[in-house]
């Protein structure tokens, strides 16, 4: 009895003084907070006379955030055991049950080591402490954990929030409803004047409003351990927690308010804090050499330029991220412009290094179809317009972006400033190597979201929980390979697992960037966007077009193949380092033993092109080998057509194409088609049909799904038999922006036979068969 009568005593001293030197902790002049917008809120209760003696919040499924001077009285050096201590979370009233509420039991405090070894010179240094609950919590709308801020740049943002059920005035009885104010941070040096030895500027953040008489607006008792937060975009973000203010009391005129600093204790957070946790972050990652990626860039709110998202420069002008990231899922609300700031040159985003340039955004542009499209987050993409261009340098420059269609089993790079672990963000910029997996591995986790056509599969889902994966943060950002000298972008951050990021069994979903070049090169303002094909030695090839064989050195294509336009105006000349041919190949995906790789050496696309009469107009291009090839029974050049009028012909196209529109073939197929009508042709494609240079084939008459050419084919030849020769007559051009097989929409070719003489005087290699 004597026993607990003692305790009752220190308990109740407790309660009275609050924190050393008789300072007190409260909130004056608050108001009543909306019930449950604050759902990381932790009320800590004695468990023996259910009194409230100190506020907390909750950072992940089983660890309470508070104050150390809340569970170890500083002048007596008594510590509460963590069987005297409860929470209670999904509180607003703190003496009416109303159905949210949900009690944990403490299982284990932990109190920062430095504060336990304090002196009297800093009593307050590192006054922080963390609660291990008994068991999981389960998040709902009132109870879900809180983030923690690494950075110190805090004072950028709007005032920042304290809540909490200390007393409303002073000398009175603790708040039955949770309450609220808004108090700002100001320079330290009011606390260094206010409280002395007692301040200690690099562990802790001073805030309110000592300008004002007494009883101003103020933390008070019972409102100790609570968070000081901020809110941006909705986040939630912790930056401190309620420490200590004046000896004299509450509210006085002069003396402002004591905050533990947040960002001064990550480590020996992440450190002690047990549980699981549901949040998104760069997992497993390293931090990045500084500038090695100079085309990231750090999306943020024009107005507390908070990190929100990633992206990548493509030009001067234009910036290439996710659309769900300029587009709330949930309000179906897009992101206005002038609310957009994008950070270039960046490192640590929480310090300033030199390097950085600010550009705000004049348009945003979000593809189309999104949310709208196959799937919810099919055609997850949108480009950012900046006010003005960027000036390239070492710390800025544009990524190439790739039109390979088939990466299968490859290696690529995630770079951003995601949360690393345990909730918290990072302030350096991390990257992780992740590997492009199979679809099945996405199509059997996202059932209901996977779209195999604009999207990549990417991870490590075998792997146990924590391995290397992507998450929020690093959404927008860019996916990407190097190929030779240059660094290209695959793809775009999207989504993960609704459970959580880097969780076993669970990959990650990027957006698929060749499938969107020509929309990002028709919406792209700056100048030039570097597009390549990515063929590293390492990887298998990767097919993008078709073409055909005419001598031992010369290969016949298409001129768009690789040429990019935007509204007629030429946009990037592949170079020759970035394509290689192979010749004698049946499976593009398979070894057979026929294949010969030989690497391009020049480049001739035909000079009128794409400033022709029409768009499309002379769509021909030769590359050039860098070595001859040897004939034999699997490699063979194609005669050419000189005949101009060739009637209505059946004739046939070969290619590794789209078989379907969703499905790119792995085996060469062919189909028969005939050359029809140009009247068919000049009214369907009647704003990029040139007779003179152009051919008319297809079945536009049939439904749907008729036999066509589609994506993957474009380049490669349409040829008729000829005695015992094959004969090429046409070069697979372009078709409807409709897709592919569209009923009443033919195709055009580039017509062979009109630009023999070119042919023959640009061609390398020997004698040209023209027939």
């Amino acid at each position: 009895m004597a026993s607990s009568h003692i305790f009752l005593f220190l308990f109740l001293f407790a309660i009275t003084n609050a924190t050393p030197l008789n300072s007190e902790d409260r909130i004056i002049k608050g108001h009543e907070s909306v019930k449950n917008s604050h759902p990381f809120m932790v009320t800590i209760q004695e468990i023996e006379y259910l009194l409230h003696f100190c506020g907390g919040s909750l950072i992940n499924s089983r660890t309470v955030l508070t104050a150390a001077h809340c569970v170890l009285y500083p002048k007596i050096n008594s510590t509460f055991r963590a069987d005297q201590v409860m929470v209670i979370l999904g509180e607003h009233h703190m003496y009416r049950p109303e159905g949210t509420e949900l009690k944990r039991y403490v299982a284990e405090i932990i109190i920062n080591e430095v504060y336990k070894s304090r002196t009297e010179l800093s009593p307050f240094d590192s006054d922080i402490a963390l609660l291990i609950l008994n068991e999981d919590v389960p998040f709902t709308d009132a109870i879900q954990p809180i983030c923690l801020y690494s950075g110190t740049d805090y004072h950028r943002y709007k005032i920042p929030t304290v809540a909490g059920w200390g007393q409303t005035l002073e000398g009175k009885i603790t708040s039955t409803n949770l309450l609220e104010i808004q108090i700002p941070i100001i320079d330290n040096e009011n606390c260094a004047k206010a409280f002395r030895k007692n301040w200690n500027g690099e562990r802790m953040i001073c805030a309110g409003y000592p300008e004002l008489p007494h009883n101003h607006e103020d933390i008070c008792q019972g409102d100790s351990g609570g968070p000081l937060f901020i809110e941006v975009r909705g986040k939630k973000v912790q930056i401190g927690l309620v420490s200590f203010n004046s000896a004299l009391g509450c509210s006085r005129k002069r003396y402002p308010a004591s905050f533990t600093k947040i960002s001064e204790f990550i480590d020996w957070i992440v450190s002690n804090a047990k549980g699981d946790v549901y949040e998104d972050r760069i997992i497993s990652g390293k931090e990045s050499d500084r500038h090695a990626h100079p085309f990231l860039v750090s999306i943020q709110d024009t107005e507390d330029f908070f990190h929100f998202c990633g992206g990548a420069l493509i030009n001067s002008r234009t910036i290439l991220t996710a659309a769900h990231c300029i587009f709330d899922l949930r309000t179906k609300i897009q992101t206005k412009a002038y609310e957009i700031s994008v950070s270039f040159g960046e490192h640590n985003i929480h310090k300033k290094e030199g390097n950085e340039v600010t550009r705000r955004v004049r348009k945003v542009i979000k593809h189309e179809i999104f949310p709208k499209g196959q799937r919810r987050m099919d055609s997850d993409i949108a480009l950012l317009i900046l006010d003005k261009p960027v000036t390239f340098s070492a710390t800025i420059q544009p990524i190439c972006i790739s039109s390979n269609k088939h990466l299968k089993n490859v290696m690529a790079t995630v770079a951003g400033w995601g949360e690393t672990r345990k909730q918290f963000t990072s302030s350096l910029l991390m990257e992780i190597d992740i590997p492009i997996i199979d679809n099945q591995k996405c199509a059997k986790v996202f059932e209901f979201s996977w779209y195999e056509k604009h999207m990549l599969c990417a991870g490590y889902p075998e792997l146990p929980e924590d391995h290397p994966d992507v998450c929020d943060g690093d959404s927008g950002g860019p996916v990407f390979m190097t190929s030779g000298d240059k660094k290209v972008q695959i793809g775009i951050v999207s989504f993960g697992s609704g459970k959580g990021c880097a969780q076993e069994g669970h990959p990650s979903v990027l957006t698929k960037l060749s499938e969107f070049i020509p929309w990002v090169l028709a919406n792209a303002e700056g100048g030039d966007v570097c597009v390549v094909s990515v063929q590293d030695v390492e990887y298998p090839p990767i097919h993008f077009c078709g073409g055909s064989l005419i001598n031992s050195r010369t290969i016949l294509t298409a001129a768009h193949c690789i040429y990019s336009m935007k509204k007629l105006v030429a946009k990037l000349l592949m170079s020759s380092k970035d394509i290689r041919v192979v010749l004698g190949d049946h499976n593009v995906d398979k070894k057979e033993g026929n294949e010969v790789i030989i690497q391009v050496r020049s480049v001739i696309k035909h000079e009128t092109f794409p400033n022709g009469v029409k768009k499309f107009d002379s769509d021909i291009a030769l590359l050039i080998l860098d070595q001859p090839v040897t004939f034999n029974d699997y490699i063979q050049p194609i005669c050419i057509n000189s005949n101009k009028n060739l009637g209505n012909v059946m004739t046939t196209v070969a290619g590794w194409g789209r078989t379907l529109e969703k499905f790119s073939s792995s085996i060469l197929m062919e189909t028969n088609l005939p050359i029809i009508d140009n009247d068919k042709c000049s009214y369907s494609l009647r704003y990029t049909w040139y007779e003179k240079h152009m051919l008319c084939i297809g079945y536009p008459d049939l439904p749907d799904d008729f036999p066509d050419t589609c994506q993957g084919d474009s380049g490669g030849p349409v040829f008729i038999k000829s005695g015992n020769r094959n004969v090429q007559v046409g070069i697979v051009s372009f078709g409807t922006l409709k897709g592919c097989s569209i009923h009443g929409y033919p195709g055009g070719l580039t017509k062979v036979s009109e630009f023999v003489p070119w042919i023959l005087e640009n061609a390398e290699g020997g004698r040209v068969c023209v027939v």
